[in-house]
């Protein structure tokens, strides 16, 4: 199992075995229980939102939704297995600081499947960068020039058009079949 956080590296690769992965300690895979509660900041669910106050009883009870820890890391939580990872904020993305420009992020990651230019009021945010053999999208901030977030697994296109990810996974044996 590669710990995510101790070897961030394996970020830039172009194709990633998800479920050989962890993230703070939790597999991608894993129950919802899994999660560290000592450490949930938020959650996000589809009825609403609750913060800490209420984080141990959230890591019991999300079937369905996004847990944000204090260390900005996320996870995604469908029918209460964790199905995606997300990294945010500049306390792990560091790592990749070295990274000045666009052109030399995909210099880094490589030619990603699908990129999409993020504009508001005529000016460019950024740019989100889709890499479907590695269920990934690695957003660049444009006006910072660096990388800005960094999400695995079951997201909003990061499987590439057509493409039923979780189909994918049950079919590899890689995921309960409770998945829809």
């Amino acid at each position: 199992m590669i710990e995510i956080l101790d070897q961030l590296d394996v970020l830039a690769r172009p194709e990633l075995d998800l479920s050989a992965l962890s993230l703070s300690g939790v597999p991608f895979g894993a129950p919802a229980s899994a999660l560290p509660c000592d450490r949930i900041a938020h959650v996000t669910v589809a009825h609403g939102s609750y913060g800490a106050v209420r984080r141990h009883d959230a890591r019991d009870r999300i079937t369905d939704g996004v847990v944000h820890l204090v260390d900005k890391v996320s996870f995604k939580v469908t029918q209460g297995i964790v199905v995606g990872f997300t990294l945010y904020g500049e306390d792990h993305l560091t790592h990749v600081a070295r990274i000045d420009t666009y052109e030399e992020f995909l210099v880094r990651f490589g030619t990603p499947d699908r990129i999409e230019k993020c504009e508001a009021f005529g000016a460019l945010r950024g740019y989100r960068n889709y890499y479907w053999r590695s269920a990934k999208q690695a957003y660049w901030e444009n006006g910072s020039g660096r990388l800005a977030l960094l999400s695995l697994g079951q997201y909003e296109g990061n499987a590439g058009p057509g493409f039923d990810l979780a189909q994918s996974r049950r079919a590899s044996n890689q995921w309960p079949d409770t998945l829809g």
